[in-house]
């Protein structure tokens, strides 16, 4: 993931439903928001959350401090990701153990039936609407999910298509709930070769351990 003056870990307020909570950057990662790249980025999530007939409030849009700090920022980060919520979920009132255990059955129920076609066609007619030239291939989970009480972590590999450019991006998630809101924090990184999966993966369990420090 590389170095940096940022690379230490470091507390960053962030605002969840009208509530100030600090959460835990992993080492490496900034805030990107205030980049070019990342001006443009919370606009296609913002864009694709609604064209998906969501509500989304993107709390935080994430880079490779290498390349916030970097004067020319030119082309994708190394490592990139968010951390979102959707309004139109709902608070939620049940408590990590309970959407632990619904995140695990939706996976389970996904793999038996093969419905990872229908996330990629739900994804790809909403970034229809949003009229971006990018698609989503097959989508595949890799490793067994990692959760405790305070979240639900799992990695995946997918394909993205940009024109005749195909783009194979290795991705983590972890889900939790701050002020009764499902938020999720997801990482990616090219697809390039195993040390990226392990980077991605290291990344969320860093910040899915981060979640009980006081």
């Amino acid at each position: 993931m590389g170095c940096c003056a940022s690379a230490a870990s470091q507390k960053e307020p962030v605002t969840v439903d009208g509530k100030l909570f600090l959460i835990e950057m992993p080492d490496g990662l900034c805030d990107g928001s205030k980049t070019d790249w990342g001006v443009v980025y919370e606009k296609f999530l913002l864009d694709l959350g609604i064209a998906a007939s969501g509500h989304p409030s993107i709390v935080s849009v994430i880079a490779d401090c290498n390349f916030v700090v970097s004067a020319k920022q030119d082309g994708l980060p190394n490592t990139w990701g968010y951390i979102a919520f959707d309004k139109t979920v709902g608070r939620y009132w049940f408590g990590q153990k309970s959407l632990n255990k619904r995140m695990r059955k939706e996976i389970e129920s996904i793999e038996l039936k093969a419905t990872d076609l229908d996330v990629k066609t739900i994804t790809n007619n909403s970034l229809k609407k949003v009229k971006s030239n990018l698609s989503i291939g097959e989508i595949m989970r890799l490793g067994k999910p990692i959760e405790n009480e305070e979240g639900f972590l799992v990695s995946a590999v997918a394909r993205m298509a940009s024109g005749d450019e195909l783009l194979d991006v290795y991705l983590t998630t972890v889900t939790f709930i701050r002020n009764r809101q499902i938020v999720t924090f997801a990482i990616y990184q090219r697809a390039v070769n195993e040390l990226n999966l392990y980077q991605v993966r290291s990344i969320g369990k860093q910040f899915l351990v981060s979640l009980s420090d006081p």
